[in-house]
């Protein structure tokens, strides 16, 4: 059992990790926009350009 308890707290760290990376990205990537535009950017919208922008290179990679 503690193998299993061992393996779920090292899953849950990286999902942690992962997540915090995430925020990390997006919150660089809102501010970026924020600059570019001159505006205050939301999460959401920087969600939805970030993930724009991941859609697009991965057309780009499939088409190569």
């Amino acid at each position: 059992m503690p193998e299993t308890n061992t393996q779920y707290y090292k899953q849950e760290t990286a999902l942690i990790s992962e997540e915090t990376e995430e925020d990390s990205n997006l919150e660089e990537l809102r501010q970026i926009l924020s600059a570019e535009q001159n505006r205050d950017v939301t999460y959401k919208e920087a969600t939805d350009i970030g993930q724009s922008l991941i859609d697009f290179f991965n057309i780009l990679a499939g088409a190569s």
